[in-house]
């Protein structure tokens, strides 16, 4: 959950990421791949403006929330 309380990221089996609007139960229309196995663990920065998520893959990525 950012620090807003406006956007929601879920990590999932297949190495991809959803951002969700929080208050509209939507998925926010930003393609967020790269990971090549499933996403364990991903976190706001404190401006919600990235997010960082790490992998069983053994990757760490930064990512941007406006363009993915």
């Amino acid at each position: 959950l950012s620090c807003d309380g406006k956007k929601l990221v879920s990590g999932h089996s297949d190495g991809n990421m959803k951002l969700w609007d929080v208050f509209s139960g939507k998925e926010v229309d930003i393609s967020i791949e790269g990971h090549d196995e499933q996403v364990n663990s991903v976190v706001f920065s404190s401006d919600g403006t990235r997010i960082v998520s790490g992998s069983s893959d053994k990757t760490i990525r930064l990512w941007d929330t406006a363009t993915g």
